[in-house]
Parts: C-alpha cells; sequence; structure tokens
C-alpha cells in the first residue's frame, strides 16, 4: 500500500530549522538528506551526503527514492528529479521532516 508524503514539499513552517539549513548553509542540503536516509534505513551519511554532490538532481533522486521505499511512500523518479532541479533545499527539507516525523512515532 502506498501513501503520499505527510509532510508539503512546501512546508518549512511547519519545521524552520531545517529549511534555513537547506538555504543558508552550503550543501546543507545534501545534509539534511544524508540525515534523513540514515535516520530511516540506518545506511550511515557519507554516502547519502557525497551522492547528491556528484550525481545532483539524479543522485538527489536515488536518495529519496531510498526514503520512499522504506515509508511506503508513492514513487516517481522523474517528479523526484524535478523536484531536486527547481526546490531543492525543499525536496531535502521535506524528506528530513518526514523522516523526523515518522521515525518520531515509531519510539
Amino acid at each position: 500500500m502506498s501513501r503520499k508524503f505527510d509532510e508539503h514539499i512546501c512546508g518549512c513552517f511547519t519545521e524552520m530549522c531545517s529549511c534555513l539549513i537547506a538555504f543558508c548553509i552550503p550543501f546543507g542540503t545534501c545534509g539534511l538528506q544524508a540525515y534523513a536516509i540514515n535516520k530511516s534505513i540506518g545506511e550511515g551519511y557519507v554516502i547519502p551526503f557525497v551522492i547528491p554532490i556528484f550525481g545532483w538532481c539524479i543522485g538527489s533522486a536515488i536518495n529519496r527514492e531510498q526514503i520512499r521505499k522504506k515509508y511506503h511512500i508513492e514513487s516517481d523518479f522523474c517528479k523526484d528529479c524535478l523536484f531536486h532541479t527547481f526546490l531543492n533545499p525543499c525536496a531535502a527539507a521535506q524528506e528530513y521532516r518526514e523522516a523526523v516525523k515518522v521515525e518520531e512515532r515509531r519510539v
């Protein structure tokens, strides 16, 4: 069973810290995404941090796909590439908020 992200792509006002990191810190989006992947599937931080740097939107979409699989979220690789091309900080902040929210519910 698939679902959609609970967190909206432009839901910055629900958790301002992640948005400030994504927009104001160099490679902040990579850090947020790496944290989200580590939080959701426990893969560590290095690979998820480096993949978007070299693969830009495709690498970020691959990371996003891992989060989607873990939380059974509807998948659309083309849409993920577009989000990370035009709304990269927003997409990374959304992934971070989603992973934190889902993992907090499990505790």
